[in-house]
C-alpha cells in the first residue's frame, strides 16, 4: 500500500511539472513573439533612419534646387549656352568703361553685350533683384567666372572644403546631425531602448564682396581682344583673395562668420603671451584633439609658408644652450613638402591669406587651422555685378589722374560649418 501511494505522489509531481513546463514554454513563446514583434519595429525604425540618413546626403547634392525666395541674380530667358559662349567679357568691360566715360558710341562692336545687359537689367527691376546702379550679368555667363574664382581658393582646391555653387535665393539650409542612434548590449530577453537620428540645420545666406580692378583707357580703345582673359583673371584673383578672407575670418553682418570665429571651433593656443614655433607635437595635438571627437575624415592644415618653412629646418637638440653644430630633424637638408608630408602624417597647405600677427599680444604670430574640411561649406549664388567709374580715387591715387577706368565686380557668398568639432586652430604659431 505504500509502494502504491508513492506512485501515486510521483505521478502527481510529473504531471505538475509538466503543467508548469508546459505554462513556462507558453510564456518563453509569448515572451519570443513579443521580442519578434519589437525586433521587427526596431529593424523597420532602422531602415527609416537609413532612409532619412541617405535623404541627408541627397539634400546636399540637390541643395540647389530647394525652394528659396529673395533672388540675388537673373537667368535671362532665352539666352541659351551658345549666346553665353558669345558673351564677351572684354566687350562687355569695354562698354561699361567707355558709357561711364560718356562716350558716344561706347558700344560701338559691343551691341550683342549691351542688349544682353539691358534685358538682365530690366529682368532685375521687374523681378525686384537689387543691383544698385550696375550691369548684373545673367547667371548662364557668371558661372564661369565662378568656376574661375573657385580654383583660387586654397580652401577648396588644396584642403578639400564641400563648395555649393549655382544658388540662387535665400535663405539655404543645410541639414546637419545633431545627435546619433544608439547599440545595446542585450540579455536573452532584453528589449533594445529607442532611439533615433535628430537633424538640425546651418543657413547660408548671400553676403555680397566686391572688389574693383583698374583698367587702363589706352589698352581698352587699343587692345580689346587682350581684355577678355586678363579683365577675368584679374576680377577672379581680386574676389578670391576677398572672399577666402572672409572664409576665415569674417565677423559676420554683411561679411560672413568666418571659420575662426564660429562658436565651438577650439583654439589652441602654443605658448600664451609669447608664442612659438610649430612643431611636430603640436600637430600631433591638433590631429587628436579632432580624432577623440569621434570626427571621421581626412585632416588637412594650413598656415602660411614660413610656419612650414620652420618645421622643416628643426634642429635636434644634443645638450643644453647647444647652438652650433645641430643637425636637421629631418635629415639633411634640402627637406621637401613631400617628406614634411610624410612626417606630419597628413597633407598641408600654405597661404599668405592668413595674417602676421594674428594675436596682437604676439609679434611674428599667425594661424595653423586643421580640421576635417569637407565639414566646412562654401556657397556661391549665380550674381556678379559691374560698375565701372572714371571718378574714383583711393589715397593719391585717381582714375581721373592716371586716366583709367576702375571696374567693380560683386558676387554673393557665405559659409559655415557642419560640425565644429571637425576643427581646431592655433594663433601663436611664430614666423621666424
Amino acid at each position: 500500500m505504500s509502494q502504491l501511494k508513492e506512485l501515486q505522489g510521483l505521478l502527481e509531481q510529473t504531471l505538475q511539472i509538466g503543467k508548469d513546463n508546459k505554462e513556462t514554454l507558453s510564456n518563453n513563446a509569448t515572451a519570443l513573439v513579443e521580442v519578434k514583434d519589437d525586433l521587427k519595429a526596431k529593424g523597420e525604425a532602422l531602415e527609416a533612419m537609413k532612409a532619412r540618413q541617405e535623404d541627408f546626403e541627397k539634400q546636399l547634392e540637390e541643395i540647389k534646387n530647394l525652394p528659396t525666395s529673395d533672388k540675388v541674380g537673373i537667368e535671362l530667358k532665352g539666352l541659351d549656352a551658345e549666346g553665353a559662349k558669345k558673351f564677351s567679357f572684354s566687350k562687355a568691360v569695354g562698354g561699361i568703361c567707355r558709357e561711364a566715360w560718356g562716350q558716344r558710341d561706347a558700344w560701338e562692336g559691343a551691341k550683342f553685350e549691351q542688349e544682353i545687359l539691358e534685358e538682365t537689367r530690366k529682368a532685375a527691376h521687374q523681378e525686384s533683384v537689387d543691383i544698385s546702379g550696375g550691369w548684373l550679368v545673367p547667371m548662364q555667363v557668371t558661372s564661369d567666372f565662378i568656376e574661375i574664382l573657385r580654383n583660387r581658393l586654397v580652401l577648396e582646391q588644396d584642403l578639400g572644403a564641400r563648395v555649393l555653387t549655382g544658388l540662387t535665393g535665400t535663405p539655404v539650409p543645410i541639414p546637419k546631425h545633431t545627435g546619433g542612434a544608439q547599440a545595446y548590449w542585450l540579455s536573452e530577453n532584453g528589449i533594445p531602448g529607442e532611439s533615433d537620428l535628430t537633424f538640425g540645420s546651418v543657413n547660408l545666406e548671400p553676403r555680397r564682396c566686391a572688389g574693383f580692378v583698374t583698367i587702363s583707357n589706352r589698352l581698352l580703345d587699343m587692345a580689346p581682344a587682350l581684355l577678355e582673359s586678363l579683365v577675368r583673371e584679374e576680377l577672379a584673383e581680386t574676389l578670391a583673395r576677398k572672399v577666402e578672407e572672409g572664409f576665415f575670418f569674417g565677423n559676420g553682418g554683411v561679411e560672413p562668420r568666418g571659420l575662426i570665429n564660429i562658436p565651438g571651433v577650439q583654439r589652441i593656443q602654443l605658448d600664451p603671451g609669447t608664442g612659438r614655433r610649430f612643431n611636430f607635437d603640436d600637430a600631433e595635438i591638433h590631429r587628436l584633439t579632432i580624432e577623440e571627437k569621434n570626427v571621421q575624415g581626412e585632416i588637412r592644415s594650413v598656415s602660411r609658408p614660413s610656419v612650414w618653412s620652420l618645421m622643416k629646418r628643426l634642429k635636434i637638440d644634443h645638450f643644453a644652450g647647444q647652438t652650433e653644430n645641430q643637425g636637421y630633424l629631418l635629415g639633411r637638408p634640402p627637406v621637401t613638402d613631400t617628406m614634411l608630408r610624410e612626417m606630419l602624417g597628413h597633407q598641408f597647405a600654405k597661404t599668405t591669406a592668413l595674417p602676421v600677427p594674428a594675436d596682437p599680444a604676439v609679434a611674428n604670430s599667425t594661424y595653423v587651422i586643421s580640421g576635417v574640411w569637407r565639414d566646412f561649406l562654401l556657397a556661391f549664388w549665380k550674381r556678379m555685378v559691374l560698375r565701372a567709374s572714371r571718378d574714383a580715387s583711393l589715397g593719391n591715387r585717381s582714375s581721373f589722374l592716371q586716366n583709367e577706368t576702375w571696374l567693380v565686380v560683386e558676387t554673393a557668398a557665405d559659409c559655415n560649418v557642419r560640425h565644429t568639432e571637425s576643427f581646431v586652430y592655433t594663433d601663436d604659431a611664430l614666423t621666424v
